[in-house]
């Protein structure tokens, strides 16, 4: 998956923030998720939930 992303920098040129468009980070969040329930599902200790829902 290629990122678009455009740099957000203060007056030394320095990074402060990423800009994506709403697609990118719709499929990012999805991604994320996706990993969050296959770890869960995959959990043997009822403890490790909370790693992946705080």
């Amino acid at each position: 998956m290629q990122i678009n992303k455009q740099y957000i920098v203060d007056d030394n040129n320095r990074k402060l923030a990423v800009q994506l468009s709403i697609e990118t980070f719709e499929k990012i969040e999805e991604v994320l998720e996706n990993y969050s329930l296959y770890q869960f599902m995959n959990s043997d200790d009822e403890k490790d939930i909370y790693k992946y829902f705080p």
